[in-house]
């Protein structure tokens, strides 16, 4: 729909163009004119209308772009700080072990000093055994 504005301009620019070109207007050249101001106006209209909805889905293709944009830096950031959790996991893992070795070490080797008591124990029973035996057949 022409605004009575544009209609205005667009009358006007014909009167000036037909006093310009000598001064001669006929109806059908206003008439003819006028429906090539209002069918260019339509087109202007569409236009402007695609341009608006063209910027509208490029706007929303940004937003979602920027949230992309945004998920990906929190999935690096964290894909990051991933390998240095785990090597602090290690890090306590390994203390652990290292500890439980210390003591199993410890437990190893009380049991070897017993076990060296034993025999030495064992050692002086046995000799004392085959002593009493021997005095005992030598009678």
């Amino acid at each position: 729909m022409m605004s009575p504005a544009r209609s205005t301009v667009g009358l006007l620019l014909l009167f000036l163009c037909a006093a310009w070109t000598g001064g001669c207007y006929l109806q059908s050249d206003g008439v003819a004119l006028e429906r090539q101001v209002a069918a260019i106006e339509a087109q202007q209209q569409e236009f402007e209308t695609r341009l608006e909805t063209e910027r509208r889905q490029l706007q929303q293709l940004l937003r979602d772009a920027q949230r992309e944009i945004e998920e990906l830096r929190e999935a690096l950031a964290e894909a990051r700080s991933s390998p240095q959790r785990i090597i602090a996991n290690l890090g306590t893992q390994v203390d652990v072990l290292e500890r439980q070795i210390a003591e199993l070490r410890g437990l190893l080797e009380e049991a070897q000093h017993q076990n060296g008591l034993l025999r030495q124990e064992l050692e002086i029973l046995r000799q004392d055994i085959e002593l009493q035996l021997s005095t005992l057949l030598d009678r």
